[in-house]
């Protein structure tokens, strides 16, 4: 079980090119580290046709307080 105040963590996509782009997918949900990295890679794992039509290439675990 989780205490409050670690569940800082969304699930991101980021694109890598010249410029990297991260969009957090914030849907009101907050993670731990742990929580998000697994979520990341189930969704990388089952969501890559969404992903590429969405032209970013993978789903990172991301900090809220990275902004």
């Amino acid at each position: 079980m989780t205490t409050e105040g670690t569940e800082v963590y969304v699930v991101a996509m980021i694109k890598d090119g010249k410029e990297t782009v991260i969009k957090p997918l914030d849907t009101g949900r907050r993670y731990t580290r742990d929580e998000a990295m697994a979520k990341a890679k189930r969704m990388n794992d089952n969501c890559q046709f969404e992903l590429k039509y969405l032209d970013y290439d993978k789903f990172i675990a991301y900090s809220i307080y990275s902004e």
